[in-house]
């Protein structure tokens, strides 16, 4: 027998859909709220979160859980959904890029958050606290915003605990992308305040979409290839019936990133293009990437791959100095071997 669930206060019955917005900090004079979706099946199961706009830019993943939510019929569902499509509203309604407008802090760089922080620090408290680590398993929706763009990837940690690790790398694969990008979040100098990183610290199962190319674009094949990816998830994890098509590929990890810098300033043209999900494919070490030139169009500088791999991620600085980077390009390993090392 289903029974009503709560999350943060708020119920949801059997068979139903819920909308409720949750008021994250009323202590300013701007009252910020967190949108939430919750839908309750008519079959137990698990509870999946899932969560969007991490940066308020980032648009595909937020389109994407709107649309799950909607398109989601509870009749069909083993379990619950919690979906938080914009996690940085201020972010989201102010339209800046990387902080808060409110206190001037990346959401991804402060949690666990703190109840009595400032309204970014408060807002990663309730997701992480009350709303993650209540659920099974966390699948953040992310992707390229204002400032970058790459190609669609997941994000997984590797935490030592071979089951935790053995359950976000499965899932990672289920979820039907080639490439996989993995963080070592207990080791010596990782980036404190991530989510994935004090979620999986935490024990929980939690893994990174990145789809979308960014540039302020809204693409239909990335809101469609997410939610594709998305289903395969459900269905691999028992939310909802029928087995994850086959994953066609082996899936390939990006490790070591080398950085493509101009040693001369002036305007940025790229060579390479995305195709579907991904930029173009494998890169040469040598391989012309892009070049620089002046005002008047004049050549000053080829950019050229420093390694063999995959161009993981371009920043589209159309005007630029010299000693910036412009280009992440990481290489790659077979998978095969992860549980190995």
């Amino acid at each position: 027998m289903v029974e009503a669930f709560s999350i943060v206060g708020v119920t949801c019955g059997p068979g139903q859909k819920v909308y409720h917005e949750l008021v994250v900090d009323s202590s300013n004079s701007v009252v910020t709220t967190l949108p939430l979706m919750l839908i309750n099946g008519t079959r137990d199961g698990p509870t999946l979160c899932i969560t969007g706009g991490m940066y308020g830019d980032e648009y595909p993943g937020i389109e994407a859980a709107t649309r799950i939510f909607n398109k989601t019929n509870p009749g069909k569902l083993n379990g619950r959904l919690v979906i938080l499509p914009v996690l940085n509203m201020p972010s989201f309604q102010w339209r800046s890029v990387g902080f808060s407008p409110l206190d001037r802090k990346d959401l991804n760089r402060v949690f666990p958050g703190n109840p009595n922080g400032t309204v970014t620090e408060r807002t990663a408290h309730i997701v992480l606290n009350e709303v993650i680590m209540k659920v099974d398993f966390h699948l953040d929706l992310r992707g390229g915003d204002t400032n970058e763009s790459h190609m669609s990837h997941t994000i997984i940690c590797r935490t030592g605990n071979s089951n935790l690790d053995r359950t976000c790398y499965d899932a990672a694969r289920a979820y039907g992308l080639e490439y996989v990008m993995i963080h070592d979040a207990g080791k010596e100098g990782a980036t404190p305040g991530i989510l994935l990183h004090e979620a999986t610290k935490l024990g929980k199962p939690s893994i990174i979409s990145e789809i979308g190319i960014g540039l302020l674009t809204y693409r239909e094949e990335d809101i469609a290839l997410t939610e594709q990816c998305a289903a395969r998830l459900m269905k691999h994890l028992k939310l909802l019936e029928g087995v994850a098509e086959p994953f066609p590929r082996k899936m390939n990890i990006m490790r070591q990133g080398a950085r493509v810098i101009c040693t001369k300033g002036g305007i940025f043209y790229p060579i390479v293009e995305q195709t579907g999900p991904y930029f173009t494919s494998m890169l040469k070490k040598g391989q012309k990437v892009g070049e620089i030139k002046n005002i008047r169009g004049e050549f000053l500088e080829d950019l050229r791959s420093p390694v063999d791999g995959v161009l993981h991620e371009l920043l589209p600085k159309r005007v630029v100095f010299g000693g910036e980077t412009v280009i992440l390009i990481r290489t790659i390993e077979d998978s095969s071997d992860y549980f190995k090392d």
